[in-house]
């Protein structure tokens, strides 16, 4: 799996998990998530479906527009839609995916077939479809119009199993245990999804509020499906990228509990910490009984509570996620150091000020502002929490001005430990634990600390004595840096790196000097995407400190590779000469995703990784004087990737 920005795509983690999304890459959600359901789909194997607009507080209009309702999609390519029926799928496909199709077909057998042994059910026996429908695409630019979703799907999500209709949507991006995985992930998701309403069925339970478990659950099974089951031995073990992500929370003391990976599902404790406890809990009791507990969910139902109804009814003292400004009237803004009049109309929020009713304050929309007030009750007043000019968080009243402590205590107490009592009731009420825990016959804290226990037992004896990458080189903690590649000379690196607002660049850094210069940006006309989870991007060194770098980018709807010059002085400094331009376009080809691009011994030639419309990913050879394809060196279903020559 690759690593992706932890802002980009943790942003539609959450509605993507609700869409049962494998994603790739690292991300965290730093903050919570609400997301907006509306039917309006159509796809093959089904009229309609679900769509999820996300939208994090406290991003107001800094949220991308790609995760918001705007215009339709794009369609670049009209697809032609076949279907082929499996014994227990629907696998539709376009015309030029037909070679891939036949190809996959076993292995969605032979997974469905699994999927129907280890959770002891018969698809077939209840359905009314009778198959589940699945729907491939040969290559992720193909992926991202799929309309069964009408959000935008990032370059991070591999695949995604749609719950509402029941559908699963994945491209084949040329390699095959990439997509077995992919599948395996999304079949878990389906085929639980399907057990589930099997158990609801045979009991009678005709509600399904509590048909979803909680997501570290949902992920991290598929995770223990896809990553954790070896297929020789059929015995399940843990993935390197998983055991990595448990180095890491020993060594700096950060493994989550049971506690966050519920309250705080961000996609390190939903995925990977998710897979890691079930590859203890199954260690310890068997997988079966990871598998059988899906047979007791009809337990659920004896407790009504649920997270959403606590949050918005019992909690009087402090929520979190308590919105609004109706707790205190007349309603106002606390905006700057003033307080704003708002006004709700039909629909939305409107404030006064001296030039009339506005929708926004200095750029940022009433709405918005309304939405993320939060307030918190003490001795039955409520008050607007605020920040100061310092940044400390202050109680506010009209009446009693602003109020740094309450009762001796300072608001920031105050505050962490009503949020703290806030968690302990709502983890307390959450069903799922305390079917796990009836299940397993352990309080889950106990079962975290043995976990944690397990853990490093187990990592500590490797750990000591290694040296931390901290100890090496000064590590970046702002951004990610990715894809580094040293020219031929020493000299310089280029590389990909994420900054501010969402946006991702190409850098080419000189290693003597540490000074750097930014090569391309994408969001822009020409450079829409620079392909941050794949490599792609070389130098060569063309005499008396010039240049040649080249690299990779998304141009409507295919991949261009770009040339660029530069010079490097003396002292280090870096200067683009001139503009970029297309060293290599494909044209109306099929050739529609370029990645692995390097120089071939001299400026003139390059070798790079080519997926075409039909998934066939292939190595090509190329001349960047003629602007065109010299030889096509492969052409197989084999994935070809990161061509060198020697």
């Amino acid at each position: 799996m690759s690593v992706l920005s932890r802002y980009s795509l943790s942003r539609l983690l959450v509605a993507l998990l609700i869409s049962g999304a494998t994603v790739t890459g690292q991300a965290a959600l730093t903050g919570r998530t609400g997301c907006t359901v509306h039917a309006q789909i159509r796809a093959p194997g089904s009229p309609t479906g679900i769509s999820l607009n996300p939208r994090p507080r406290g991003y107001g209009d800094r949220w991308p527009l790609m995760f918001t309702w705007t215009r339709n999609k794009v369609n670049w390519w009209k697809l032609t839609w076949r279907s082929m029926e499996l014994p227990s799928s629907t696998l539709y496909y376009y015309q030029k995916a037909e070679p891939i199709a036949r190809m996959v077909r076993t292995l969605i057998v032979e997974s469905d077939s699994t999927f129907q042994a280890i959770f002891d059910y018969d698809l077939q026996t209840y359905t009314e479809s009778k198959t589940i429908p699945k729907i491939i695409y040969t290559s992720h630019h193909t992926f991202e119009q799929t309309n069964t979703i009408a959000a935008h799907v990032p370059e991070g999500v591999a695949g995604f199993t749609e719950f509402t209709k029941g559908r699963v949507v994945f491209p084949y991006m040329g390699s095959n245990a990439d997509f077995l995985h992919v599948l395996v992930h999304e079949n878990t998701h389906i085929h639980m999804i399907h057990k589930l309403k099997h158990v609801f069925k045979s009991h009678g339970i005709n509600d399904l509020s509590k048909l979803l478990p909680t997501v570290w659950f949902a992920e991290g099974l598929a995770e223990f499906e896809s990553l954790g089951h070896d297929p020789v031995t059929g015995n399940y073990r843990m993935d390197p990228e998983t055991e990595m992500f448990m180095r890491d929370g020993i060594i700096n003391d950060r493994l989550p509990t049971l506690r966050d990976m519920r309250i705080y599902p961000d996609w390190e404790r939903v995925y990977k910490f998710g897979h890691a406890m079930l590859q203890y809990i199954g260690a310890r009791y068997g997988a079966e009984r990871i598998h059988d507990l899906l047979s007791q969910w009809h337990h659920i139902f004896p407790n009504r509570h649920s997270f959403n109804w606590l949050r918005r009814r019992t909690l009087d003292s402090y929520d979190p996620l308590n919105p609004g400004v109706e707790h205190l009237e007349p309603y106002f803004l606390r905006h700057g150091e003033r307080d704003v009049p708002v006004v709700k109309t039909t629909g939305s929020w409107l404030a006064e000020t001296p030039l009339g009713l506005v929708d926004s304050l200095d750029g940022i929309a009433v709405d918005h502002l309304v939405s993320h007030s939060e307030n918190i009750q003490l001795e039955g007043e409520w008050y607007r929490i605020i920040s100061t000019s310092g940044g400390s968080p202050a109680f506010y009243r009209p009446d009693t001005g602003v109020l740094l402590s309450w009762d001796g205590k300072s608001t920031e107490v105050i505050l962490r430990r009503a949020k703290k009592a806030y968690e302990d009731e709502a983890y307390k009420l959450m069903s799922f634990e305390r079917l796990l825990e009836w299940w397993l016959d352990i309080e889950l804290d106990q079962l975290t600390e043995q976990w944690h226990q397990a853990a490093r037992a187990y990592y500590e004896p490797w750990i000591v004595g290694r040296t931390h990458v901290p100890d090496l080189l000064t590590v970046s903690k702002a951004s990610p840096e990715l894809w580094p590649t040293v020219s031929p000379d020493g000299k310089l690196v280029f590389y990909k790196a994420h900054q501010d607002d969402y946006v991702f660049t190409i850098l080419i850094m000189d290693l003597e000097s540490g000074l750097q210069v930014e090569l391309a940006s994408e969001n822009t006309p020409e450079t829409e995407s620079i392909h941050m989870l794949t490599e792609g991007g070389d130098l060569w060194p063309l005499g008396d400190g010039r240049y040649r770098a080249i690299y990779t980018a998304q141009h409507r709807n295919r991949d261009i590779v770009y040339i660029q010059d530069l010079i490097r002085s003396d002292d280090g400094r870096l200067e683009l000469l001139g503009s970029k331009k297309a060293g290599f376009d494909p044209g109306s080809s099929d050739l529609i995703a370029i990645s692995g691009v390097r120089f071939a011994a001299g400026p003139d030639k390059i070798l790079f990784s080519g997926l075409s419309l039909d998934g066939y990913q292939d190595l090509y050879l190329a001349d960047l004087t003629l602007g065109r394809i010299e030889r096509r060196l492969t052409r197989d279903l084999a994935s070809d990737r990161m061509p060198v020559l020697w």
